[in-house]
């Protein structure tokens, strides 16, 4: 299990399953699920290669809500060391609700009974990046703390077990990219001094990104067995994670038709790459690079209830389970936008094997020299969305298991019934954020932080401040979304009742050969309903 509860397990087979012991787990380098980071973390599980959309998710049996778009759940909302054991069912099963087309993952808590005298367990680790604080506002270390306790009472009738975790993870990146490559005079656009023949680089942006996120868990199971013929669990579990990423910058684009062909080349030395001559080094002039300063927030929080009963009477064993779970997350994602006013000559080294370019840019860090503008002409000084989503899960299961002790080679059979009902909603609004009267502003330097370094991609320092800071005493901030953001919006609610019988077969084919196994049907009906806004020119 990798930190934050995703499972790195491996396994062939109907199901694989992997007991998690202090958020550890040995490896099994078979076949077929993987975990998968995003920004670092270990966030999705891919099954058979297929994309996380299509897995199913279950905590203790029961479909989760999911804090993104799509019903993909992101593990990095459940703690590893508040999860036993995680089951990855490889192939269908009739009893298995909100199964998922590649596969379906079930997380289970811990059953208090089910351990042996009083456990007390608490953890912690520390972790630190190498690159360090790149950008004001970031931190380089961070931490995991977990503490657990298990007991059982009144003659082991009673269990309790509680469990809370804490995150604090930091993540830094440098990023460079080439924005396209092409041979614009084939299409009529000429570029100074370019050869005709001559590919060249269209554009560039270099920016470094500190997130910082925090994750606090709490789980907290109740488990009542007075006799033989009834079980009672009650389990819980919530968790709040936010994050604040810093993302600081520069990019531009050098194409000739941008800016009515403002940007050339006063000298262009070429280097001859598999019969292609491209240019490699000289002199660009006239670009305007936009100075990014950005500042995305979020946070998320998931809950999720339920109760189980289990009534056993001769061969017959009848559970009841009823569940909610939710969760909802807030979003805001702001950009702002800084440049020096005129066109810059630039000169440039751009190599054709592994490494970075090379800008020799003037400081874009000057506070005398760098006004809050926009550069690339995009029609505002700034960008904010605020969104919001909500997603509900609501779910009442029965199930009868039969024991049939006169067969070879039926052990016993099931029947079932689900209804969930569903409700996920969806609002964003997005605003634009412009100077007064669109005039370029220098910033109070008492506003500033130290300046955000890009030497590892040849770009120098940049201006660096706290963009939410200056939201309120530079810009004017008015509602202005096209007919994308409003199509962004979105009402949806499904109810699903799901109907199943399964046989469980347990034979002797010889004396040393075993046959188990399943077969069953499973029958889904789907009433879905979705509102939202559609436009159309």
């Amino acid at each position: 299990v990798e930190p934050g509860g995703c499972t790195g397990q491996r396994g062939g087979g109907l199901r694989e399953e992997v007991v998690v012991d202090g958020g550890r787990v040995d490896r099994v380098d078979d076949l077929e699920s993987e975990h998968q980071r995003v920004d670092g973390h270990g966030q999705v599980i891919h099954i058979r290669g297929m994309s996380e959309q299509f897995a199913g998710t279950l905590l203790n049996g029961r479909e989760q809500v999911s804090t993104g778009d799509s019903r993909g759940v992101e593990f990095d909302q459940y703690p590893a060391e508040l999860i036993n054991s995680v089951t990855v069912y490889k192939t269908p099963d009739a009893s298995l609700v909100g199964q998922g087309l590649s596969g379906t993952v079930n997380m289970q808590t811990v059953r208090p009974l089910d351990v042996q005298g009083r456990k007390i367990v608490v953890s912690g680790q520390g972790e630190r990046n190498s690159f360090g604080n790149i950008t004001p506002g970031g931190h380089d270390s961070g931490y995991r703390m977990s503490a657990s306790y298990i007991d059982q009472f009144a003659n082991n009738t009673i269990g309790v077990a509680i469990g809370v975790a804490r995150l604090n993870a930091p993540f830094q990146e440098k990023h460079y990219k080439s924005w396209w490559w092409a041979n614009t005079t084939l299409w009529g656009a000429p570029q100074g001094a370019k050869p005709d023949n001559a590919i060249a680089l269209q554009g560039a942006e270099a920016w470094v990104k500190s997130r910082d996120s925090n994750r606090d868990g709490v789980m907290a199971v109740l488990e009542f067995k007075p006799n033989d013929s009834w079980h009672s669990v009650l389990d819980a579990y919530h968790s709040k994670f936010s994050q604040s990423e810093w993302m600081r910058g520069t990019m531009w684009t050098n194409d000739p038709w941008w800016n009515n062909g403002a940007v050339t080349y006063t000298s262009a030395n070429t280097t001859n790459y598999n019969g292609t001559p491209v240019v490699t080094s000289g002199t660009l002039s006239g670009i305007q690079p936009v100075i990014r300063n950005d500042n995305n927030q979020r946070e998320d929080k998931l809950s999720a209830i339920g109760w189980n009963n289990e009534f056993k009477w001769d061969v017959y064993t009848l559970t009841a389970d009823a569940s909610y779970s939710s969760a909802e997350r807030k979003q805001s994602t702001l950009e702002t936008y800084a440049g020096m006013l005129t066109g810059l000559d630039v000169d440039f080294r751009v190599p054709l094997t592994a490494g970075y370019a090379d800008y020799a840019l003037p400081d874009l860090s000057n506070p005398n020299a760098v006004y809050l503008r926009d550069p690339q002409g995009w029609g505002h000084d700034g960008r904010l969305e605020d969104s919001r989503q909500k997603d509900v899960v609501k779910a009442f299961r029965l199930d009868l298991n039969r024991l049939v002790e006169s067969s070879d080679f039926l052990r016993s059979y099931d029947v079932g019934f689900n209804y969930t009902k569903r409700t996920k909603d969806k609002s964003a609004e997005v605003y634009f954020a412009d100077l007064p009267g669109r005039t370029p502003t220098l910033v109070d330097p008492s506003l500033l932080r130290s300046p955000t370094s890009l030497s590892f991609a040849g770009m120098g320092n940049v201006l660096t401040f706290d963009p939410r800071a200056l939201l309120d005493r530079y810009y004017d901030v008015h509602l202005s979304e096209s007919n994308d953001d409003l199509q962004k919006d979105s009402a949806i609610e499904e109810e699903v009742r799901t109907f199943y019988a399964k046989a469980n077969l347990d034979m002797d084919l010889t004396d040393t050969v075993r046959l188990r196994g399943n077969v069953g049907v499973q029958y889904i009906s789907t009433k879905q309903r979705s509102d939202g806004v559609s436009i159309t020119p």
